[in-house]
């Protein structure tokens, strides 16, 4: 105990001959260079939230429609896979093209009600769950290329999609129970779930700056047909996220 106070002292005199060699200007010195790093890494951490922000406000987003004047018309689209007639706000799905070697192929409007330019990302996904899965899926669900197609703010379209040759029927998702993912288009309706239950599509897309990878999950129910595949889906529901970016440079088709 002897030795610890002896310890002390020790300290204590010589904070005290040190504060008495220091002027207050040193004191004031130090201080301030103290209270200047704290105001500036303040700032800093603000700064980066706000650009943040600022990116996110300005970000895309992908969502089922098209323009007013074309809401529940039929229209005549020609895309790279297809030219058929549909109704402009439904979505269209042919599941067996004689022209495709038996592969389905969508038509999907959407438009970007966003501020930024959107860029899709590969084919669409169908999955089982709209509102949980798009978060959980591995990156095997998310294909190249980056571009498909191109949507600027306030732009709609009618995207054409054609089923992706070598595909499986149907992927589990790891670890999650009753959670599957598939580029199956002919079967979109009909895999894992009674016909009458609505559908999910996902669709992948990013900022032009790629800062994210942004999808919108989009939940549709048979609505009528047009020939012995075809049949259109109208929205029941649709689900927006955002997820860290993939590097889509080793990703092939």
């Amino acid at each position: 105990m002897a030795a610890s106070n002896t310890g002390d002292e020790s300290v204590c005199r010589k904070f005290k001959n040190w504060w008495k060699d220091t002027k207050p200007t040193d004191v004031l010195s130090v201080v301030m260079t103290l209270v200047s790093l704290t105001v500036a890494t303040v700032a800093l951490v603000r700064a980066s939230e706000f650009s943040g922000q600022q990116a996110e406000a300005a970000a895309p987003i992908l969502a089922p429609g098209t323009p007013p004047a074309q809401r529940g018309k039929l229209i005549h689209v020609t895309t790279e896979y297809t030219e058929v007639l549909k109704r402009a706000d439904r979505l269209y799905l042919d599941r067996s093209p004689k022209t495709s070697k038996l592969r389905g192929r969508f038509v999907v409007p959407l438009r970007n009600g966003g501020l930024g330019i959107a860029l899709t990302i590969g084919p669409p996904v169908l999955v089982a769950n709209c509102e949980k899965e798009p978060a959980l899926l591995p990156e095997a669900a998310i294909r190249a290329p980056l571009g498909t197609y191109v949507l600027p703010s306030g732009e709609s379209d009618q995207l054409g999609f054609l089923q992706p040759e070598h595909i499986a029927d149907k992927v589990a998702v790891p670890g999650e129970g009753g959670f599957w993912y598939s580029f199956d288009y002919k079967h979109f309706g009909l895999i894992g779930t009674p016909k009458a239950r609505p559908a999910d599509l996902l669709i992948w897309y990013t900022d032009g700056a790629q800062r994210k990878l942004r999808w919108t999950c989009i939940q549709y129910i048979r609505t009528g047909h047009r020939a012995t595949s075809e049949t259109e889906w109208g929205v029941v529901a649709q689900n927006y996220g955002t997820r860290a970016m993939v590097d889509l440079e080793t990703k092939t088709n």
